[in-house]
């Protein structure tokens, strides 16, 4: 027997198939299947779902629904004390605040991402190479602090170098080559 998290589990995965494949219709059909099976008590279910559902929302260009969406995602992952699942949301709304031009909200959401990373031991290279990709992007964007940027920009490429990942080296080069 298949338990609910399994099932969910693997139509999220389809959803995120569908997605990277630009077949949105069969994505928000997988999703709503997934909601369809999900309890109304699971909060991690329910922070993954939002989550999903906000990030089908912001690659449409619809970012006030997908900024609500992640907000509760947020919500539901509260229930775990500074987690991966936290942080990651933390990080695309900032992304998404800053875009919206909420840049005291965006910095909010930067400091507490910066500081659940920092309390968490297993967090993996590419998540903190991300996370200083998009802080230094926003510093770059907002403020004047080239020194704290472009340490961020050398931190995020020590670690896509040291996984191979040309796309992010090469971005980071060209931030700290301008």
């Amino acid at each position: 027997m298949v338990s609910i998290e399994e099932q969910v589990g693997k139509l999220l995965e389809q959803v995120r198939f569908f997605r990277r494949s630009n077949e949105y219709t069969e994505a928000w059909m997988r999703l709503r299947e997934a909601y369809d099976l999900c309890p109304s008590d699971s909060d991690d279910l329910l922070g993954r779902l939002h989550a999903m559902e906000g990030q089908l929302y912001r690659d449409d260009g619809q970012l006030q629904k997908a900024t609500i969406l992640y907000q509760k995602a947020l919500t539901h992952f509260q229930s775990e004390k500074r987690s991966l699942k936290q942080a990651h949301t933390l990080r695309h709304l900032a992304e998404m605040e800053d875009e919206l031009g909420h840049v005291d909200i965006a910095q909010n959401y930067l400091e507490q991402c910066q500081s659940i990373y920092a309390g968490l031991p297993q967090t993996s290279p590419m998540d903190l190479a991300n996370f200083y990709r998009v802080y230094a992007l926003f510093l770059e964007k907002n403020q004047a602090t080239e020194p704290k940027a472009h340490a961020l920009w050398v931190q995020a490429r020590d670690i896509y170098s040291e996984y191979g990942i040309e796309e992010g080296v090469k971005e980071c080069d060209d931030h700290l080559n301008s």
